[in-house]
C-alpha cells in the first residue's frame, strides 16, 4: 500500500459514484480523480445541522425539510420539500419516506409521493430501524427489544416481532431481557437482525416469521459473494444467509502474523476478494487474500503523535480510505491505494 493523500481536519467523508465528498475546515469539498491528478471544488455553504446521506450511489442533503440532490460540481438539486422533515429517503416507485421531529420523544413518520402529497403519516414515540432506504422496519422510541413492519402504501402495521425471549443474556448484574444489537440488513427477502447473546436470526420480510437462527459473534458483518461474513478479532466467520449454515469459521492467528504487532481487528471492508482491515489502536491498515487468507500486506499509517485512534474505514475502487482521530477532537483523512495487484 501507498499513501496517495492526506486531508487535514476532515470531519466526515462520503464515497459515491462521483468521487470522494468530505468536509474541510467547515467547507464542503469534492475531490474526484481525473487523468491521475486531483481536483478540489469547493463550496463554503455547509450547513453542520444538514443530514447526509450516500443513495443509488449519490450524496444527497437534508435540510429544512429539503432533499437536494448533490452532483460532481457540488451543484444542489431540490428534489422534493417535506414539512421540516429531519429525514427523507428516496424509495422505489417514486415514494420518499419521511422523519419529521415534533417534540421531544414525538416523531411524525410517515411516506410522500413525488409530488410531496403525503399518503400516510403518524405522530408517535416510533423511530426507523435499520439503514437501507428500502427498509420500512419501525420500533419504538429508544427500544430495541421489538420491530414492525408497516405497509408502504397505508402505514398499516403487517408484522411485529419481539426479541425479548429469544437473546437473552447475562452479566454481572444478572438476565436480561434480549435486544437487536447490530446493522439491520435485507438479503433477498430476508431480514438479518443481530441479537444480544450472540445471535443471528433471519425473518421473512413479508410475515415477520423466523426462517432461522444460529450463533455467531458480536461485532460488523458485510454481505460478500453471498455469504454473511463476520471478520472480528482473530476470527473469521462465513454464514450461509439463506439457511443459516457455517461454511467458514477459522482461527486466523497463523494467518495474521499477530507478531507483527496485530492486537485488535476492528473495522473491515470486501473488494474484489481482497479483506481490507483496520487494528485500531495499533494505526494498522492490512489486506488478506478473501480466498486463501494469506495477508498480503500491513502497514502502520503515518499518524500524529496525538492521535488515539483510526476509524470508519472504507473502500473502493482498491482506495482505501480511514480517519485518524486526535486528542483535540480533529481529523484527518488518510487515503491510501492497494498497489499490490
Amino acid at each position: 500500500m501507498k499513501r496517495s493523500d492526506l486531508i487535514h481536519n476532515t470531519t466526515t467523508y462520503w464515497l459515491t459514484q462521483f468521487g470522494l465528498f468530505f468536509v474541510e475546515n467547515n467547507e464542503f469539498i469534492k475531490i474526484a480523480n481525473q487523468n491521475k491528478r486531483i481536483e478540489y471544488i469547493k463550496k463554503p455553504k455547509h450547513k453542520i445541522e444538514s443530514f447526509y446521506i450516500v443513495q443509488n450511489g449519490s450524496l444527497s442533503e437534508v435540510n429544512s425539510g429539503n432533499l437536494l440532490y448533490i452532483d460532481k460540481n457540488l451543484n444542489k438539486n431540490l428534489k422534493i420539500k417535506i414539512g421540516n422533515s429531519r429525514i427523507i429517503n428516496h424509495i422505489d416507485n417514486n415514494l420518499f419516506r419521511f422523519t419529521e421531529k415534533i417534540k421531544r420523544k414525538v416523531l411524525k413518520n410517515g411516506i410522500c409521493d413525488g409530488s410531496g402529497k403525503i399518503l400516510w403519516s403518524f405522530e408517535e414515540s416510533v423511530r426507523r430501524r435499520g439503514w437501507d432506504t428500502e427498509l420500512m422496519i419501525y420500533s419504538k422510541y429508544l427500544d430495541n427489544k421489538e420491530i414492525f413492519k408497516r405497509d408502504i402504501l397505508n402505514g398499516a402495521t403487517i408484522w411485529t416481532f419481539n426479541v425479548s425471549e429469544i437473546s437473552k443474556y447475562s452479566d454481572h448484574e444478572g438476565e436480561h431481557p434480549g435486544e437487536i444489537q447490530g446493522k439491520i440488513r435485507l438479503w433477498n427477502n430476508y431480514l438479518l437482525l443481530p441479537l444480544t447473546g450472540n445471535k443471528l436470526i433471519a425473518l421473512d420480510y413479508t410475515t415477520g416469521k423466523i426462517i432461522w437462527e444460529t450463533m455467531a459473534m458480536f461485532g460488523n458483518y458485510e454481505i460478500y459473494n453471498n455469504q454473511i461474513v463476520y471478520f472480528y478479532e482473530g476470527r473469521l466467520l462465513e454464514i450461509d444467509p439463506s439457511n443459516g449454515q457455517t461454511t467458514r469459521d477459522i482461527n486466523l492467528e497463523q494467518y495474521l502474523k499477530k507478531e507483527q504487532g496485530i492486537d485488535r481487528i476492528s473495522g473491515f471492508k470486501i473488494e474484489n476478494d481482497r479483506i481490507y482491515f483496520t487494528d485500531y489502536r495499533k494505526f494498522k491498515i492490512g489486506i488478506l487474500d478473501y480466498k486463501s487468507l494469506e495477508l498480503i500486506d500491513l502497514i502502520t499509517i503515518e499518524h500524529s503523535d496525538d492521535a488515539w485512534q483510526i476509524g470508519d474505514l472504507q473502500v473502493q475502487n482498491r482506495k482505501i480510505y480511514v480517519l485518524e482521530y486526535l486528542e483535540n477532537n480533529d481529523r484527518n483523512l488518510h487515503i491510501y491505494e492497494d498497489d499490490t495487484l
